[in-house]
């Protein structure tokens, strides 16, 4: 596949804080990129960098193709809507901006792709967070560019919303490329190809197989890191280990019992955690460990 764009050993520091340490990815054409971190890792720093909205203090990104004016969308963290302006209104502005022929039919397409016929009339500060995140999107997407850079599409949608939004990233990948943030494990497994994570200014690909019958995830958080436990694991991170099964009871019963009667074991849960959980999970453990010292 065609190389989009390359990111080669890029640093960068605020204040004291090292946010990216000799960091170097690449994106290719028709494929889904999922970033991965903490809250506070530097994924919308290195988004910032990747779309030329901040310089690193070292390292080079090189796009392979037209100016990022062009072939770039970008969706940042809060959606860059004028909340006085009507949504069409908003769209054709956009388009005419990016040098669009046809801005009419462009924001037709985009309308239609991202559902948004029922509010095309209305202003954009009067839209739900739902709809206000997919006219963010349809920004993003009216100059047709071959690289979409979204950072958290989902964040604060609800299940059913975020279940409409997938088939269209999806999709968006399968005509160009996509780069996004996401804490949701669930939806890195529905649409991502591959997955960076980055973690205390490291950037690192990591492996998440692909499981052809029907399955559901089990993690579980270890107090002790137990080898023979991880080398059976799908994905690891040093504290997180998680594990497939076929989604029978059956199954998920064998493996809940294996995993119950091995020590170092703190909690275990189906699906990945989101940081929230992660934190009060961090914190229901370190009361533990007060009140029971004993435990390694």
């Amino acid at each position: 596949m065609d190389t989009i764009l390359s990111a080669q050993h890029l640093a960068f520091r605020r204040g004291r804080q090292t946010i990216l340490r000799d960091a170097s990815l690449t994106l290719r054409a028709q494929e889904v990129v999922a970033l991965i971190g903490g809250n506070g890792a530097g994924k919308t720093t290195l988004l910032e960098i990747l779309t030329g909205a901040l310089s690193p203090d070292s390292g080079s990104v090189r796009y392979h193709g037209q100016l990022p004016r062009f072939w770039l969308g970008y969706l940042p963290d809060k959606a860059p809507l004028y909340p006085q302006w009507r949504v069409r209104e908003f769209l054709q502005t956009c388009a005419e901006l990016r040098g669009v022929h046809d801005s009419k039919a462009a924001v037709d397409e985009v309308i239609a792709r991202c559902y948004l016929q029922a509010v095309a009339h209305k202003r954009c500060g009067e839209l739900s967070h739902g709809y206000r995140q997919r006219v963010g999107l349809a920004q993003a997407l009216v100059h047709r560019p071959p690289l979409l850079v979204l950072d958290e599409p989902t964040n604060g949608l609800d299940s059913e919303q975020r279940a409409a939004l997938r088939p269209l990233l999806a999709g968006l990948g399968e005509r160009g490329c996509v780069l996004m943030t996401s804490h949701n494990w669930d939806e890195v497994l529905a649409v991502a190809h591959r997955v960076y994570r980055l973690q205390d200014g490291v950037l690192q690909e990591i492996t998440i197989p692909r499981v052809a019958s029907p399955h559901l995830w089990l993690a579980c958080e270890t107090l002790t890191q137990a080898q023979a436990l991880a080398q059976d694991a799908v994905l690891q991170d040093g504290r997180f280990l998680a594990f497939t099964y076929d989604g029978t009871d059956a199954a998920r019963q064998l493996l809940w019992q294996r995993l119950a009667a091995l020590p170092g074991i703190a909690a275990f849960y189906e699906r990945y955690p989101d940081d929230a959980f992660q934190e009060k999970l961090s914190a229901a453990m370190r009361q533990s460990a007060e009140e029971h010292p004993h435990v390694a």
